[in-house]
């Protein structure tokens, strides 16, 4: 009995995991186990919930004051009490933590091989709780600082994979009046060659970590200090890090609970204080995969500036508009439908009255100026967040984290001189779709050094991407999904007719393996002075024309793939310059290497074989090309937002 119990405080003291029986909890059985008898039930019915996949959990924070059977210490030998903190991880009920990691959807088949928890916790300096609010801080960075809690994201994140050590930054410590960690580890049994405690396998509900302290029977001190205590812990893996924020109310307990062994069970803890809590956010994501290819090949983005993890939209609009180089990762769908209200004017039908079809908004006047004849609609009420995008500033990175990085009901736009900006894995979507002129998803117009991979877009009100009439040198669109399917378009079919529209007065864009779907037009339009590169693009089920080359519109298309397109090239409109790569070699001279022929089954003809043009290459960075003959498999595998590696 001693022996056992002297094994158990040696446990507490150095942190370690426990599990509990259906005395308390309805939990499970360890092996070999010591265990805590309670007087009392915890009354701790504050928990933050957050989620790791699509599992659901909930974390939350007890003090208990205990006593234990024999002396907790040399010196203590009338004198048996010890104070711990539980850090308790709960998860849904009828499952072990296992199943429930490896059930929940987003981290593999197999759930995740380990779940590492760090605990970083100090007494809030006066710096610190000058002015401080829990309700206003979901992250703790009001209280620890930004700078802090992004690098304590990044250390757990680094260290993720194997839950080694994690420390206390050099960032962190002037807020902390005691700061202190502390990092333990659990393991999926799985996940193939993966070792655990068997109690892991069979319990249901919660597992904790301790951290203990030897006290007299009337010492309050630890209590006190638990009061200004916040508690930043990260639960992280190979989804990467997720933090949960909270602090202790200063509860004290009315009995002690006493320290015994159970016999090979566990038994409940008492712990009676309460967990404030204050918001959760995933924080997976640190910064940018991977480099641009083409023209935009120098772009840089936020480059290696501490990440940040807008919880609002207010927020996020604020960190994109800002004057400072950012890495902004988007863990949540940001929806803006609402946020400014909606708008109500006339509109006209030029296209239709027919159900699926689009209605215009008669913006500046546009029905009367350009379609006079079309059925007049007298009331149309759109959102009016849609209608102009968010402005983005210089040096940013927008990312996405895994599937999750969506903005909705608003596009972006890069303009007026913002140079320098990548938006990497996010999703813009449902953009007044039911409306021409109700807003576009990504708007450049007098920038430069643009990189958008793996985006998609879709349900838009009229263009996906959009290049204004002003110069935007140095795009590079790749690895993007242009969805045009809905049901609302121009020519009242479900295809986006508004996809692509390149119309600046001195731009190059390199578009690479990007999929186009269900367009029906201007997928792309390229006119005014644009110089084009589209390499192993997948077009499929467009309805009418791809292509749509006016004067100014210079064109490379190689290596691309074309199913189902009525007219890969409008050939009505076409007065530019259009290379097919019919003949390889032609492109040696400007490209270094022969061109990679295109491939088209039940399209229209693509062949135009001027070469002047490709002059205008020389001295530029070009992308590759591959054969046509993978690229189907390929942009449909890895195409879009949630299909990075990260």
């Amino acid at each position: 009995m001693t022996f056992r119990i002297l094994l158990l405080l040696s446990a507490l003291a150095f942190g370690s995991t426990q599990a509990y029986d259906a005395g308390t909890y309805g939990l499970g059985t360890w092996n070999e186990t010591y265990a805590f008898a309670a007087n009392e039930k915890p009354n701790n019915t504050n928990s933050v919930p957050f989620s790791i996949g699509t599992g659901n959990y909930t974390f939350q924070v007890n003090i208990a004051k205990l006593t234990s059977t024999v002396p907790v210490a040399k010196d203590r030998t009338q004198d048996r009490h010890y104070v711990a903190s539980f850090y308790n991880l709960i998860w849904e009920g009828g499952l072990s933590l296992n199943q429930s990691l490896r059930d929940a959807v987003g981290t593999g088949e197999e759930g995740i091989p380990r779940l590492c928890l760090g605990v970083h916790a100090g007494t809030l300096s006066q710096a610190a709780t000058n002015g401080y609010r829990e309700q206003d801080d979901g992250d703790c960075s009001n209280a620890f600082g930004k700078q802090c809690m992004n690098d304590l994201q990044k250390i757990n994140a680094s260290q993720a994979s194997d839950c080694s050590q994690s420390y206390m930054p050099e960032s962190c410590k002037a807020r902390f009046g005691d700061g202190s960690f502390a990092s333990t580890v659990l393991i999926n049994p799985y996940r193939p060659n993966n070792q655990t405690d068997p109690f892991l396998q069979d319990s249901p509900i919660q597992f904790s970590y301790y951290r203990t302290q030897i006290v007299t029977a009337q010492d309050e001190s630890y209590y006190e200090r638990e009061d200004k205590r916040l508690h930043a812990v990260f639960f992280s893996g190979e989804w990467g890090v997720t933090p949960v924020c909270n602090r202790v109310n200063n509860t004290k307990l009315g009995k002690d609970s006493i320290a015994v062994s159970q016999g090979g069970t566990y038994s409940g803890i008492a712990a009676s204080a309460t967990a404030l809590m204050a918001g959760v956010a995933s924080a997976a994501v640190t910064g940018v995969t991977g480099k641009p290819e083409g023209f935009a090949s120098s772009t840089t983005g936020g480059g290696d500036a501490t990440a940040v993890y807008p919880s609002t939209t207010n927020e996020l609009v604020s960190y994109l508009g800002d004057d400072s180089a950012r890495v902004i990762v988007l863990t949540k769908t940001f929806d803006f439908s609402g946020t400014e209200g909606t708008t109500t004017s006339s509109g006209c039908a030029p296209w239709g009255t027919a159900t699926g079809c689009q209605t215009a908004i008669d913006k500046d006047q546009w029905c009367e100026n350009y379609e006079p004849d079309a059925p007049k609609v007298s009331s149309i009420t759109y959102d009016a967040a849609g209608t102009l995008g968010i402005t983005v500033a210089s040096d940013k990175s927008i990312v996405g984290d895994g599937s999750k990085g969506v903005i909705k009901g608003k596009g972006l736009r890069i303009v007026n001189g913002a140079t320098n900006v990548i938006i990497q894995n996010v999703a813009i979507t449902d953009i007044n779709p039911e409306y021409v002129w109700g807003g576009d998803a990504i708007t450049l117009d007098g920038t430069d050094n643009v990189w958008i991979d793996h985006v998609t877009t879709s349900n838009i009100a009229r263009q996906h991407i959009v290049l204004g009439t002003e110069a935007s040198g140095n795009v590079t669109i790749s690895n993007s999904y242009i969805d045009g399917s809905g049901d609302y378009s121009a020519t009242c079919d479900g295809h986006q007719y508004w996809a692509l529209y390149f119309d600046g007065s001195d731009d190059q864009v390199t578009f690479k393996n990007n999929y186009i779907y269900q367009t029906s037009g201007r997928a792309p339009k390229v006119q005014s002075n644009t110089l084009l590169h589209a390499v192993n693009n997948y077009w499929n089920d467009n309805s009418g024309h791809a292509f749509e080359i006016g004067k100014g519109g210079y064109v490379l298309a190689e290596g691309n793939v074309f199913e189902d397109v009525k007219a890969p090239l409008e050939a009505s409109s076409y007065a530019g310059e259009l290379f097919t790569a019919g003949s390889g070699s032609a492109c040696s001279s400007a490209l270094g290497r022969s061109c990679e022929a295109n491939s088209l089954s039940g399209s229209g003809t693509f062949s135009e074989s001027n070469t002047e043009f490709l002059s205008k290459f020389s001295g530029a960075v070009v992308a590759a090309a591959k054969p046509a003959s993978g690229i189907k498999a390929y942009v449909t595998a890895n195409a879009g937002a949630g299909k990075l590696s990260q």
